[in-house]
């Protein structure tokens, strides 16, 4: 009833309607069918595979966010997927059913600019379907995660310009290469991974490695990605001070996020963070405090220990997001595309 009197309704977001029925979406798609160019019912616990026909009739469907749909299967996905080749920006994060099979069908959606699987069952080989007009890539806390496949597609994935890899395993042993079966397949983490991003991704803008175990050699191969605007390290730990010192020379650098790196949680990391980094636009130092409001004789306070980053399980409550929002401080300054779900 409330939106009886609009019938050229282009963005409609009913992200969280907990009540929403899959009756009431089909009205919605029959209703703007010819107008509507973002649709989002990420949270929304009743769509089914029964509003699937509704959703894939929308034919100026730009924008499609289905994020923590559980109640549409594997091929509910794939139809969707199948019928919407023209989509620039989708959002299937938090949903266990998606796996490597299921995105087959991206391969034809040649327009995809973001693309969010956060919290999904990817392993990586799906980008060997992907298109590769990607330009914003989430893949947070896929526990499935298998860094062997991923790098092994990474170099035809030159367009990327926001990559989240957060929450990463520590080590996935991966089967037989098939492609290479004279390669080494040894156990790979996220530390294996770094060196081929920063060969492979020459437009990479934004890098968030959020709860992961990063080595000080990894810190200071992303020292050498010339485009990097902004690094999200928050939670990030087994890297040293001098490593965090190549930094300095990484001169595109804008943004920085400390928070929660417990190693670097002593007065001397402090000083040499506001010293050398001081110049950037925003800083959040390992206390979580933005820097420009920290007060060395107020604020400094020797902090309880913190646990070790030592297992893939992670509390997600800190990254809850449609593509462009993480947490609260985020807000600030992690401003990935206008566009994006």
């Amino acid at each position: 009833n409330i939106l009886e009197p609009y019938s050229n309704i282009e963005y409609l977001s009913l992200c969280s309607c907990e009540n929403m029925t899959n009756t009431t979406l089909i009205m919605l798609c029959n209703k703007f069918q010819h107008s509507l160019r973002l649709l989002d019912v990420s949270n929304c616990a009743l769509v089914a595979d029964t509003s699937v026909q509704s959703i894939i009739t929308l034919p100026h469907l730009k924008t499609l966010g289905m994020a923590s749909c559980e109640k549409i299967t594997p091929e509910g996905f794939q139809r969707i997927l199948r019928y919407h080749p023209r989509l620039e920006h989708l959002d299937l994060s938090y949903n266990k059913t998606i796996s490597d099979e299921v995105l087959h069908m991206t391969h034809y959606m040649n327009n995809l600019q973001t693309l969010n699987l956060t919290a999904t069952s990817v392993t990586g080989s799906f980008l060997g379907h992907a298109p590769t007009s990607i330009t914003h890539l989430f893949l947070s806390s896929c526990e499935t995660f298998d860094a062997e496949e991923f790098v092994s597609y990474l170099d035809y994935f030159q367009n990327i310009k926001v990559l989240d890899l957060s929450y990463c395993p520590r080590a996935v042993v991966t089967k037989w290469n098939m492609r290479d079966p004279y390669k080494d397949n040894t156990a790979q983490d996220i530390n294996d991974v770094i060196p081929c991003i920063v060969n492979n991704l020459p437009h990479l803008e934004t890098l968030i490695l959020r709860g992961n175990l990063l080595s000080s050699d990894s810190i200071e191969e992303i020292s050498k990605i010339d485009s990097l605007c902004a690094l999200d390290l928050t939670g990030c730990d087994g890297f040293t001070l001098d490593a965090l010192a190549a930094l300095t020379e990484c001169c595109s650098l804008q943004r920085l996020d400390l928070t929660e790196c417990s190693t670097l949680l002593t007065q001397r990391a402090m000083e040499f963070v506001l010293l050398y980094f001081g110049h950037l636009q925003c800083v959040y130092l390992p206390t979580g405090q933005f820097f420009k409001d920290y007060d060395p004789q107020r604020d400094f306070v020797i902090p309880k220990p913190v646990a070790t980053v030592t297992s893939s399980t992670f509390t997600l409550s800190d990254y809850e997001q449609d593509s462009d929002t993480l947490d609260e401080h985020d807000d600030d300054y992690f401003v990935y595309s206008d566009d994006s779900v």
